[in-house]
């Protein structure tokens, strides 16, 4: 980075937010320029403050902090995001991408870990935790196109997500379709569009790439 990167912090919890201040004020290349604990102050934040980057943590958010993203994304503009997330947090990884998550590091990494995947994102590289991807732990820097493969193998819907973590649990259809009010059969049609978008053919591969992402 050329130039102090301007951070915004969005934590519920007083406490966690001011230990991710502090741990950016000891770095000389960020200015944390404000600290919202809900919506509302990041809304006011984002239209009095010109942040270079807003960081997140999703730990103990709803959803995987999907919700307050959604609401704010007119808000964010084309301002980038990163996110201190849990492992079980791949199941939320499309929607991340789609509401401009350009960053996540996962909640047991390092402080040296979280202050190096911020600055990459600061410099316009997108990082995200490989497990998200393959399995591996590893911080990987994608490139445009590598987010287009990515983001297509992960186009599913939410009640395509929804029914493939119901899968990945050995439900039957029968049973996924008493869960959420549908046939069995309208459950064994999202199946095979589940398995076309992911360029699957069995259950078994559903299943393996269910516990490869992390989605039971």
């Amino acid at each position: 980075m050329n130039s102090l990167c301007k951070v915004l912090i969005l934590e519920s919890f007083p406490l966690f937010s001011r230990g991710i201040r502090l741990m950016l004020e000891h770095d000389k290349e960020f200015d944390v320029i404000g600290e919202a604990n809900g919506f509302d102050d990041l809304k006011f934040l984002l239209s009095t403050t010109n942040p270079d980057l807003v960081v997140m943590d999703a730990y103990h958010c709803e959803q995987g902090g999907t919700p307050i993203l959604k609401k704010a994304f007119k808000w964010l503009k084309k301002i980038p995001v990163f996110i201190i997330a849990r492992p079980d947090f791949s199941v939320w990884f499309q929607d991340y991408l789609r509401l401009g998550v350009k960053g996540i590091v996962l909640n047991n990494a390092s402080p040296e870990e979280l202050m190096k995947a911020m600055k990459k994102v600061c410099s316009g590289v997108e990082q995200y935790p490989s497990q998200y991807l393959d399995g591996d732990d590893e911080m990987v820097p994608l490139s445009s196109s590598d987010l287009e493969v990515i983001a297509g193998k992960r186009s599913l819907t939410d009640r395509e997500f929804l029914i493939l973590h119901h899968i990945s649990q050995g439900m039957s259809y029968k049973q996924i379709g008493r869960k959420l009010y549908i046939s069995p059969r309208t459950v064994e049609s999202h199946k095979r569009n589940i398995l076309s978008k992911l360029g699957l053919k069995t259950t078994t591969e559903l299943i393996k790439y269910s516990m490869q992402n992390n989605i039971n």
